[in-house]
C-alpha cells in the first residue's frame, strides 16, 4: 500500500547541537536564517564597533529548539576561523552587505575563542575564576602551547618550584586535605598545570592555614584584558570572545558576587576588545525574588538578543528535516491537488506573501494551518524534549509517524492540528498554566471518543487552542489561535472533519464538554468553580502550609531532599535529616531539635532549615548561629534559595482550586492541580539542590560550592569533628579513594565471623569482592598495622591508629564491667559507648571488622551463662550481629541474645594449675592457647591419659606408692570433673589444696608405671575376681573396649567391666560340646561415605555450643570409628 514515505524520507536529524564537541565542519550545516542574520549583524556592531555606547557583550535567548547554540556558534566560527575556512559558507548568506561586511572585518581581524557550557563548577567566586583561567589557558595552549598563561595556577606552581623543601615539609603532611590529593611538590605541580581546581584551592587554603601565605588571585576582569593584549602581541588574535552556552544553568547558582564579576567582564567590552558572548534559555523576567533584580542589572551591560524564529525561517527549517525520494513532479503533483483547493485558507493565512504560501507548500503533506501553528509554537512551547524540529522527526505522533502510516496517502490527508497536542501533550502537562486545559482533556477523553476518531481530533484542537492563546496575550497573531468557529474551521480546512464540523461543535456545546460562549469561543475557563468556595479554601490552605516543612512533605521533594544524606550513596555516615521552618518561631523549634538530637547518637543530626521566602531565610541566619552554638555537634543548614512569594502564592492556589474540585466531584481534575502543586514542590527542590548554602556548626559558619555536594564537606570536615574515634579517621575512607558503596548500611557477619577466626594476618587483609577496602582498617599506606599472628603492632600502637583506639575501648568497656559484673551481664551494656560520640558505631563494614578484631582478645574470658566453656566464634558472631541491629536504630537495649559471663579468676587458676600438674604444655596434639577453661583442661587431660598413660585418673588413688596426701587430692580433682558446673567455692577450695601439694602431684600424675601399680592395686581389690598374670594383657585390651573416655571412666563402670572379663575368662576355659556348624552369616555391606560429608560433620561438631568439650570429643571420635554417622549428626546439629 502506497505511504507518503515513499516520497519523502525523513534527513538525519541532530537533536541538540553541542558547541563543546563539534565534529569538523558541522557548523556549516547551519541554515543562515533572517533571524540568525539579525544576530550576526548585532553581533558584529557590539564586537567591532568603533563607538563606545554600542561596543557591547553579547546575550542571546530563547526556547528550546529555537537553535540559538548552533547560531552562536556560527558567529563563533565566522569570527575565529581562517578566512580560507569559512569562505564556502558566506556564499550562502543571501544578504549580500552582510556578507562582504564580515569579509570586510575579517580582512585585517581575526578574534581568539574561548568556550564553556554550563555551570562548569563555577559556583562560587574562587571557582569561577579558576573555571575562566582554567578554560582560557586550554584554549590557548591548543593554538600555543609555549603560551604562558599567569593564571592562579602559574602563580601557586611558581610559589611550590620555589619552595619545594618547604612546601613539602611543612605543608603538605600537616594538612589532611591537601595529603589526600599530593604526596609531593612534584605531584602538585604535575595537577596544577593540568588546571586541577581541587588541588589548586585546597594547596590555596593550606599555604594560608599555615605558613600565612596569600596567593595572588588575579583580578578575573583585568587578567582577561592582559590575555587578549597579549594574544594581539604575539599575533594570535585581535581580541577575545568567551561563548558560554547552557548559560541558564549558571543564572541557576548565580548570587552577586558573581553576578559582579560578569558585569565587570562586560564593562570592558566598551575599551577592550574582550567580549562575553552568553546563550541560555531563560531570561531574568522569568527568574525570581533578588535574583531577578541582580540579572536585569546585568543584562543592561549586554546587547540582549531574544532568538526567536520568524514564520519563513521556521518554515525553512522544517523543509530541510526531510528529503523527496518519489520523484519532485510527482510530490509536485500531489501537493497542488490538495493545495489548490485551499485559496481562501491561504489567503488567510498568509495575504499578499507569496515566500510564506511556498514555504508552507513545500511542507506537504503537512496542513497550511498546522505548517503556521508549528511556526508560532516554536518560540514560546516547548522543552528540551519537545521541539517542532523534533516534532518532524516524530514517529509516534509527530510528521514522522504520519507520512509511516498506510492509510493517509490513500484518503488525501494532510497532517492536522491535533498531532500537536498529542507530541506536545507533556509539555502542557508540566506547565501549570495549562492545567486547567489539560484536566479539561483529561476529564473528557473518555466521553468523547466512543463518537469517533474526527470528535476526537477536533477535540484535540479546541484544547490545544486553548493552551497556546494565553502565551499569545497581546501578540499580532493572536486572533488566528482564538479557539472560535473560523479558527476550527481553518484548521481542519478541506479535511473530512470539515463536512461534520458544525455537528461536532455542537455536541460539545450541549454536552458541555467545552462549551461556546457568547462570542463564539470554545474557551475553557482556567477556573468555573464558585468564588466564596475557592477563597475560604484558599484561606484553609494557607494556615495548613504556613510553614516550609509542610510544604516539603508533598510526594517526592522531601525525599530527593533527604537522598542526597543517604548513607553509601553521599555520606560514609547514617544520618535522618530533619526539616525546620524559617517561618517558626525559634521556641518550638529548640524543644524539636532537643528531642531530634536527644536520640541515636551514632548518627549525624542535620537540620535543614527550609524557608517560604527571602526575608525569612535572612531572619534565621544570626539565630543558627546562636543555635548551632547551643546544641554542639548539630549540622545547620541554610539553603540559599526560597520557596518564593511567587510559588507559594500559585502552590496555594492549586491546592485550594483541588479542594474545591473534590468537593464538586470532580475528582480528575482535583489530582491534576495537586500535581501542578507537587510540580511547584520539585522545581523549588531542584532550584534548592543546585544552589549555594550555608552550614552552621559549633558556631561556625562553612560552605562549599552547591547543595548537591554538600556531603563531601560534612565527609571531610565535619563527621571526623564529631566522630574523632570513628571509622571516618582512616585516610583512606575520607579520600574519595572508596567507592560509596562500601559504605552501605547492612549487616556483615560474613566479615566478623572471617575476622573472629583469622590464624594469620592474611585472613585479616584480604576481603573479596567489594569487601575490599575493609583492609584499611589494619593497614596504612601499605604498612600493616597486625602481625603475622593477627596481634597489634607496635608500629600501630605507637602512631594511635583507629583500630588501636578501638581495642582500647573495648578493652577499657570490659575492665569496668568485671568490676561491675558478679555474674550474668548484657555485651549490650559493656560496649553502648562505642555507639556514642567519639566513636559511633552502626552497621558498616569498617566498623565490623574493628569490632570483631577488638573483641578476639576477650574471647577466651566470655562464657554462656550456665555452660563452663568460652563462646564459640559463631555465637559471638551472633551477638556482633545483635549488636548491630541495635545500633542501627540508635539503641543499646538488654537481650538474651548477647548476656554472657566472665570466667572466674578461680576457674582461670585453677586450670593453668592442672596444665602444669599434668605437664599438658608439652603435650602432643593439644594446644597451650585453646586450653582456655575448665572444660578445655578436663578434655586435654583425657587426651593426656588417652595417649600417655592409658589408664583413668582415680587409678593413682590405689597406688600403694603414693601418700594418702596426694591419693586424696587425686580422689578431690576427680570429683571435681564429675560435676555439670561445679561452684565457685568448690574450684577456689581445690585450687588452694592442689597448690600446696602441686610438686609431688605432678610428680605422681606424670609417671606411668604409678597409673599401672594402680590398676593392679584396683583389680586386686575386687574380691570376685582372680586374675592371673597370664591374663593381664587381655583384661587391659578388653577395659580399653569401653566407650567412655578414659581420663574419667567410672571406677564402678570398670570395676564391672574387670568382673564380667573374668566370668568370660573362666566360662572360656570350661569344655564344652562341638556345636552345630552355622552358615557363615553373609556381611553386612556399610556404605562408603565421601570424606567430605565427614569433614562438614566435624565442623558442625566443632561450631556447636555443647555443654563442655567431652561431648565434641566423644562426637568426633564416633564419627571416626562409625562415618556412616556423619550425615544424620550434621543434618542434627543444624
Amino acid at each position: 500500500m502506497a505511504k507518503y514515505s515513499n516520497l519523502i524520507q525523513l534527513s538525519d536529524f541532530l537533536p541538540v547541537y553541542d558547541i563543546l564537541s563539534e565534529s569538523p565542519g558541522s557548523w556549516k550545516s547551519f541554515i543562515p536564517t533572517n533571524q540568525f542574520c539579525d544576530l550576526l549583524r548585532r553581533s558584529l556592531t557590539a564586537i567591532t564597533s568603533s563607538e563606545i555606547s554600542k561596543r557591547k557583550s553579547v546575550w542571546v535567548r530563547g526556547t528550546f529548539g529555537t537553535g540559538k547554540s548552533h547560531a552562536s556558534a556560527v558567529v563563533k566560527h565566522l569570527l575565529c576561523d581562517d578566512m580560507s575556512d569559512i569562505e564556502d559558507y558566506l556564499s550562502h548568506i543571501e544578504d549580500v552587505a552582510l556578507r562582504e561586511r564580515i569579509r570586510g572585518i575579517r580582512k585585517n581581524n581575526k578574534y581568539f575563542a574561548v568556550t564553556l557550557k554550563g555551570v562548569e563548577g563555577a559556583y562560587d567566586i574562587p571557582r569561577f575564576s579558576l573555571t575562566l583561567q582554567k578554560e582560557t589557558q586550554k584554549a590557548i595552549n591548543a593554538v600555543d602551547p609555549n603560551f604562558v598563561v599567569q593564571s592562579s595556577y602559574q602563580i601557586a606552581i611558581d610559589w611550590i618550584e620555589g619552595h619545594k623543601q618547604i612546601f613539602e615539609d611543612a605543608i603538605i603532611g600537616h594538612d589532611d586535605e591537601l595529603s589526600d590529593y599530593v604526596s609531593s611538590a612534584d605531584e602538585a605541580i604535575s595537577m596544577l598545570k593540568k588546571s586541577d581546581t581541587t588541588v589548586y584551592l585546597a594547596i590555596e587554603k593550606a599555604l594560608s592555614e599555615i605558613m600565612s601565605v596569600d596567593l595572588r588571585h588575579p583580578n578575573i576582569s583585568e587578567w582577561l584584558v592582559e590575555i587578549e593584549q597579549e594574544l594581539e602581541t604575539r599575533g594570535i588574535a585581535n581580541g577575545l570572545i568567551l561563548f558560554w552556552d547552557e548559560f541558564t544553568s549558571v543564572m541557576d547558582t548565580l548570587k552577586s558576587d558573581r553576578i559582579n564579576v560578569l558585569q565587570n567582564i562586560a564593562e570592558k567590552s566598551t575599551k577592550n576588545n574582550i567580549f562575553l558572548f552568553l546563550i541560555s534559555h531563560r531570561t531574568e523576567a522569568q527568574s525570581i525574588d533578588v535574583k531577578g533584580k541582580d540579572i536585569t542589572k546585568m543584562s543592561d551591560r549586554f546587547d540582549s538578543v531574544e532568538y526567536a524564529m520568524d514564520e519563513i525561517s521556521t518554515y525553512l527549517i522544517m523543509r530541510h528535516s526531510f528529503n523527496i525520494i518519489g520523484g519532485d513532479d510527482k510530490y509536485k503533483q500531489l501537493s497542488q491537488q490538495q493545495y489548490n483547493k485551499m485559496e481562501e485558507l491561504f489567503g488567510y493565512l498568509c495575504p499578499n506573501n507569496s515566500e510564506e504560501r511556498k514555504r508552507i507548500e513545500g511542507l506537504y503533506p503537512l496542513h497550511p494551518y498546522t505548517a503556521f501553528l508549528c511556526s508560532t509554537i516554536s518560540n514560546y512551547v516547548g522543552s528540551s524534549n519537545r521541539t517542532v524540529i523534533k516534532f518532524m522527526h516524530d514517529e509516534e505522533s509527530g510528521f514522522g509517524a504520519f507520512i509511516n502510516n498506510e492509510y493517509t496517502l490513500e484518503q488525501n490527508m494532510l497532517l492536522t492540528a491535533d498531532s500537536l497536542w498529542d507530541f506536545f501533550y507533556e509539555y502542557f502537562e508540566s506547565d501549570s498554566s495549562c492545567s486547567a486545559f489539560v484536566n479539561t482533556y483529561k476529564t473528557n477523553i473518555d466521553k468523547v471518543t466512543p463518537k469517533g476518531d474526527d470528535y476526537v481530533r477536533v477535540f484535540k484542537a479546541i484544547i490545544l487552542l486553548n493552551a497556546l492563546s494565553p502565551k499569545f496575550s497581546g501578540k499580532a497573531n493572536l486572533e488566528r489561535i482564538a479557539p472560535n468557529h473560523d479558527t476550527i474551521k481553518y484548521i481542519f480546512f478541506e479535511d473530512r472533519a470539515s463536512k461534520y464540523l458544525n455537528d461536532i461543535l455542537d455536541y460539545f456545546d450541549t454536552n458541555k464538554i467545552v462549551a461556546r460562549n457568547i462570542f463564539g469561543e470554545f474557551k475553557i475557563n482556567a477556573s468555573a468553580y464558585n468564588q466564596s468556595q475557592l477563597d475560604e479554601q484558599r484561606l484553609k490552605v494557607s494556615n495548613e502550609k504556613r510553614f516550609a516543612y509542610d510544604i516539603i512533605k508533598d510526594k517526592q521533594a522531601e525525599v530527593s531532599l533527604k537522598d542526597l544524606f543517604a548513607v553509601g550513596e553521599n555520606l560514609l555516615r547514617i544520618c535522618e535529616p530533619a526539616i525546620y521552618s524559617c517561618e517558626e518561631q525559634e521556641s518550638p523549634i529548640r524543644s524539636r531539635l532537643n528531642k531530634y538530637t536527644g536520640t541515636k547518637p551514632n548518627y549525624l543530626h542535620v537540620g535543614i532549615f527550609l524557608s517560604l521566602t527571602e526575608a525569612s531565610r535572612d531572619s534565621y541566619i544570626e539565630r543558627l548561629k546562636v543555635l548551632s552554638e547551643d546544641f554542639e555537634n548539630t549540622i545547620l543548614v541554610l539553603p540559599d534559595e526560597s520557596f518564593s512569594q511567587d510559588y507559594h502564592a500559585k502552590y496555594i492556589d492549586c491546592l485550594a482550586t483541588a479542594n474545591v474540585a473534590e468537593m464538586n466531584f470532580n475528582k480528575a481534575e482535583a489530582e491534576q492541580y495537586r500535581i501542578t502543586a507537587a510540580a511547584y514542590v520539585e522545581k523549588w527542590i531542584q532550584r534548592l539542590i543546585n544552589g549555594s548554602y550555608m552550614i552552621y556548626f559549633n558556631g561556625k559558619p562553612l560552605t562549599d560550592g552547591v547543595i548537591s555536594d554538600i556531603a563531601s564537606l560534612i565527609n571531610k570536615q565535619i563527621s571526623p569533628v564529631v566522630f574523632n574515634k570513628g571509622f571516618e579517621t582512616v585516610k583512606q575512607y575520607n579520600n574519595g579513594s572508596v567507592t560509596m558503596t562500601f559504605f552501605k548500611v547492612k549487616y556483615w557477619d560474613a566479615l566478623s565471623l572471617q575476622v573472629i577466626q583469622a590464624q594469620k594476618s592474611e585472613d585479616i587483609l584480604k576481603y573479596s569482592g567489594d569487601s575490599g577496602p575493609a583492609s584499611y582498617v589494619f593497614e596504612d599506606n601499605g604498612s600493616r598495622l597486625v602481625t603475622s599472628t593477627c596481634e597489634l603492632s607496635d608500629y600501630a600502637k605507637t602512631h594511635n591508629y583507629w583500630i588501636v583506639e578501638v581495642c582500647r575501648k573495648v578493652t577499657d568497656c570490659f575492665e569496668i564491667a568485671r568490676k561491675k559484673y558478679n555474674d550474668r551481664f548484657y555485651l549490650s551494656d559493656v560496649l553502648e559507648d562505642l555507639m556514642h560520640p567519639p566513636y559511633g558505631f552502626f552497621p558498616s563494614k569498617a566498623n565490623y571488622v574493628a569490632l570483631a578484631y577488638a573483641l578476639r582478645e576477650h574471647k577466651a574470658d566470655l562464657f554462656l551463662p550456665g555452660i563452663s566453656q568460652p563462646v564459640s566464634n559463631e555465637k559471638l558472631q551472633d551477638m556482633i550481629h545483635c549488636l548491630f541491629e541495635m545500633w542501627k536504630n540508635g539503641k543499646s537495649e538488654q537481650s538474651n541474645k548477647v548476656a554472657l559471663r566472665f570466667g572466674s579468676p578461680e576457674e582461670k587458676k585453677l586450670t593453668e594449675l592442672l596444665i602444669d600438674i599434668f605437664d599438658l604444655k608439652v603435650m602432643t596434639g593439644v594446644s597451650l592457647s585453646k586450653i582456655l577453661s575448665l572444660e578445655n583442661a578436663r578434655w586435654a587431660i583425657q587426651e593426656f591419659c588417652r595417649t600417655k598413660v592409658m589408664q583413668p585418673v582415680w587409678t593413682l588413688a590405689y597406688c600403694h606408692s603414693l601418700s594418702q596426701e596426694t591419693k586424696d587430692d587425686i580422689k578431690a580433682i576427680v570429683k571435681l570433673f564429675e560435676q555439670e558446673n561445679p561452684s565457685v567455692e568448690q574450684i577456689k577450695s581445690l585450687h588452694q589444696r592442689l597448690s600446696m601439694n602441686h610438686v609431688e602431684i605432678n610428680l605422681a600424675v606424670t609417671k606411668k608405671s604409678n597409673y599401672d601399680n594402680g590398676f593392679k592395686q584396683f583389680v586386686a581389690s575386687i574380691e570376685e575376681v582372680d586374675i592371673k598374670d597370664e591374663w593381664w594383657d587381655e583384661l587391659l585390651s578388653y577395659v580399653d573396649t569401653m566407650q567412655s573416655e578414659v581420663a574419667f571412666r567410672k571406677e564402678s563402670d570398670v570395676r564391672q567391666m574387670v568382673v564380667k572379663y573374668y566370668i568370660r575368662k573362666k566360662d572360656s576355659l570350661t569344655p564344652k560340646p562341638i556345636p552345630t556348624p552355622t552358615p557363615t552369616p553373609v556381611p553386612i555391606q556399610v556404605p562408603e561415605v565421601k570424606e567430605d560429608v565427614v569433614e562438614k560433620a566435624k565442623a558442625a561438631i566443632k561450631s556447636a555450643n555443647m555443654p563442655n568439650m567431652f561431648w565434641q570429643q566423644m562426637l568426633l571420635e564416633l564419627i571416626d570409628d562409625y562415618p556412616v554417622a556423619a550425615e544424620y549428626l550434621t543434618k542434627y546439629l543444624s
